[in-house]
């Protein structure tokens, strides 16, 4: 007689390794003897993996939903072949506590003269943002009456690791005047990936002022 049949599944580690409660999103698993037809289930109830896709013996690809009521800390995975044999992975994934996004810092400055009339400012913010919460209500210029300066086409943009907001102005701004940069916050404005809002809206105290206007009047006709 002859017993075949995997080795026991061996679970090294997880890509990315956390994630804040009351986010959707994909993981890759790494580690060996991954069988077809392989499940998987974290320790932390409040993990739903809601599919498993076996790319090799060695990598899965698993979607999860990490439950905003969550508890936050490390987690166990196990990965279970069909044959009932498991492997676990231990404190493989990380539920990290619900913290709200700020704005790190903003380009120009607060305070900032002598700024281009060309400029295209930027928010950069504490963590990736939602790209569909990055609009030109959410994030935005104000001239010095207070009114939102109008936007280009896309604008804003989000960077490609979703933490830069770029504003890009449909005309260049007037000079000697002060802008101020404002992003939205609360559940309408800007959100992160766990769809979560800043505590309150930001908005520059001082903003920026635009290079003078040095240029002496003409007479341009009689």
């Amino acid at each position: 007689n002859q017993i075949q049949g995997w080795s026991r599944p061996v679970v090294t580690s997880a890509t990315p390794s956390a994630a804040e409660a009351g986010r959707t999103l994909s993981l890759t698993i790494a580690g060996s003897n991954f069988a077809s037809g392989a499940a998987a289930q974290f320790a932390n109830a409040g993990i739903t993996v809601t599919s498993t896709t076996v790319n090799a013996c060695g990598q899965l690809t698993l979607n999860v939903t990490v439950g905003s009521a969550a508890a936050p800390g490390a987690s166990n995975l196990d990965v279970t072949d069909p044959d009932g044999v498991y492997g676990t992975g231990t404190a493989i994934f990380t539920v990290q506590a619900v913290v709200a996004p700020t704005v790190s810092s903003t380009t120009p400055s607060n305070g900032a003269t002598g700024v281009s009339v060309t400029v295209a400012p930027t928010v950069t913010f504490s963590e990736a943002m939602l790209p569909s919460s990055i609009t030109a209500t959410n994030v935005k210029l104000l001239d010095d009456t207070g009114a939102a300066v109008a936007q280009a086409a896309g604008s804003p943009t989000l960077s490609s690791n979703g933490l830069i907001a770029t504003i890009t102005p449909a005309a260049s701004l007037t000079q000697g005047k002060i802008y101020k940069i404002q992003v939205a916050g609360g559940g309408a404005g800007v959100l992160d990936l766990a769809n979560h809002g800043m505590a309150s809206t930001m908005t520059q105290t001082t903003g920026f002022s635009t290079v003078s206007d040095t240029s002496a009047p003409t007479i341009s006709a009689l």
